[in-house]
Formats: structure tokens, sequence, C-alpha cells
């Protein structure tokens, strides 16, 4: 099965894993379901208007901090890039447009500002044609 999206477009990942708080999961946010977890240089064919980030954990985190090309806070999980409205995810939409690289990184924090550890990926989204 493939991605929603156009078919001419790609969302190729790659990560750097440093003290690991947990992992990136891809999600699509028009539809509030998970597309995968964040493990493959090439992910499958997406419109990246319609995708969200969220750090998956298992540690008891406070805060994460988004940081990189984009900025963000999230106090309540789920601790997702773009944000969400009671576990509804906010869509991307301009923000994320082929043919360009990003880089994130998600810093976890205990009760008391104590950094837990991070998680920092670099998301280059780009026109395949002949992608499948």
């Amino acid at each position: 099965s493939s991605l929603p999206g156009p078919p001419d477009s790609a969302l190729e990942v790659t990560f750097t894993l440093t003290n690991v708080i947990g992992k990136f999961v891809l999600v699509d946010a028009a539809a509030d379901r998970d597309l995968t977890v964040v493990t493959s240089p090439v992910l499958g064919i997406v419109d990246p208007s319609i995708l969200n980030l969220r750090l998956d954990t298992q540690l008891p985190l406070e805060r994460v901090e988004f940081s990189g090309d984009f900025s963000r806070v999230e106090n309540v999980a789920p601790f997702a890039l773009f944000g969400d409205r009671s576990g509804n995810y906010v869509e991307a939409g301009p923000r994320l447009t082929l043919n360009e690289e990003y880089t994130v990184t998600a810093d976890g924090f205990a009760q008391g500002g104590q950094k837990l550890g991070s998680l920092t990926m670099t998301l280059e989204l780009r026109n395949d044609e002949g992608f499948s």
C-alpha cells in the first residue's frame, strides 16, 4: 500500500540518534492516523501539507521542545511538531514543501527541568519523477 498524496512526491528521511528519548512517528494529520515510525530513508508517497510528526516516548516527560527549522514547545502528550487540538493533529500546511530539507530536534525534559535526552532528524521532501 502507498501513503496518501500525489504520485510524484517522496519523503526521504535521514536521522541522527543522540541520547535517544523515543521515536518519531509520521502522522497523517488529515485523518489523525499514524503512517509509520521513522526508521527508513524513504517512507513512500506523501502530500507533505497533511503531515505532522510526533515524538513517542516511554519516559515521564513534562515537556518537549522542538527546534531546528521549526520551534515549538509541547507540554502535554501527544508531543506533536505542529501541535494538536485535543488529540486532533494539526496539518503542516504550507510549512512543509517539496524540494526542501528540514532539521528537527526534540529535546525531552522531566519535571523540574532536567533534560533527559534528544532525538534529531533531517527530512528531505523532494519531487521524484518515476518514484513508486
